[in-house]
């Protein structure tokens, strides 16, 4: 693994000596810089002209699933932010309203007039604190957290099925040598394996 990495290395050291300074090339995995995405796998040539022709190439399919999962990611990744900075805030007022027992609490609006037989009402009721909020959001590390763990359990479902489709064979791929019927057979030489034209 280490010849691999410093042979990775080299590669792009090489690379980037000719490339001009805004064309950077980086050996290191996404893992590695810290990068929270999927890797898209290699396509290819076929792959590719396939797709011109119109035509549609399994990896780049694969690839477009995977560019939708981490457009998915990265707004999941807003949306968190925005509702633990939501979280925090709401946090930061239950804190500045919560006041020592002994504190005197001042009125934070005033009584209308109109109203006089409601006053007295209102002050035989004691002030109640406020309720904290649920403790799964609590803090920014928690909620980040809890998160991460759905989506990798998410992820790791998406893998395991991707993994039992690869492993099913696809019975229009699947090609029997030995059947004369078959008219792929008949050019490649019934009877010799499909290693020759047979005559």
């Amino acid at each position: 693994k280490e010849f691999l990495e410093r042979l990775r290395r080299e590669w792009a050291d090489s690379c980037n000596a000719l490339l001009p300074g805004y064309a950077v090339i980086d050996h290191r995995s996404f893992k590695a810089r810290g990068i929270e995405r999927i890797p898209t796998i290699h396509e290819g040539y076929a792959s590719r002209e396939m797709e011109k022709r119109g035509g549609r190439g399994d990896l780049c399919e694969e690839n477009r699933r995977i560019q939708a999962l981490n457009r998915l990611l990265d707004a999941l990744r807003a949306m968190i932010g925005r509702l633990s900075d939501q979280a925090q805030g709401i946090l930061t007022a239950v804190k500045r309203r919560q006041r020592p027992s002994g504190a005197p609490q001042a009125p934070s609006s005033p009584e209308p007039a109109e109203r006089p037989q409601e006053r007295p009402q209102a002050r035989e009721t004691p002030p109640q604190a406020p309720q904290e909020p649920p403790k799964p959001i609590r803090t920014k590390k928690a909620l980040t957290d809890r998160f991460k763990t759905r989506l990798d359990e998410r992820l790791a479902e998406n893998e395991r099925k991707q993994a039992e489709k690869q492993a099913e064979p696809d019975m229009e791929e699947t090609w029997d040598l030995s059947d004369p019927a078959d008219p792929l057979n008949i050019g490649m030489g019934w009877g010799t394996g499909g290693h020759g034209l047979g005559l």
